[in-house]
């Protein structure tokens, strides 16, 4: 399934939320569809593109940022709670290359979340193919 909570592809009603009303909205969208399709999607996107290009390695500024830095990890616990056995995704592009600073932001929180028991089972490494590249 791709993805529960991305920066990007709100709905309109979401946008200019922030703050405590935003994050509930995250926690609830994320308890709404997995728990309409538990059991059918065997792999979820929770959290889609967190990361800024550049060279800071740091989080994208973005509404579900500005709700905490905590908010990725609230995301993959809402999502293994409503379903515990779809396997959990970060999703992101240009996080192929090791020196990357993107690269090295996502190994971290990754590396982060592993050692506290945030569930995380995977990472995607996003691509977009066409005649240019």
């Amino acid at each position: 399934g791709h993805t529960l909570a991305w920066h990007n592809q709100q709905p309109n009603w979401m946008r200019p939320m922030e703050g405590a009303p935003l994050r509930q909205a995250m926690i609830n969208h994320i308890n709404g569809v997995m728990n309409h399709y538990k059991g059918k999607i065997y792999a979820w996107d929770v959290v889609n593109e967190a990361f800024d290009d550049g060279n800071s390695g740091a989080r994208r500024n973005s509404n579900l940022q500005r709700t905490g830095n905590d908010w990725i990890e609230v995301a993959f616990r809402t999502a293994r709670a409503a379903d515990p056995s779809a396997k959990l995704c970060y999703n992101d592009y240009n996080i192929d290359n090791w020196s990357w600073a993107k690269t090295q932001g996502v190994y971290n929180m990754v590396r982060d979340f592993k050692a506290r028991g945030v569930p995380i089972d995977c990472v995607g490494l996003q691509s977009h193919f066409n005649n240019n590249s």
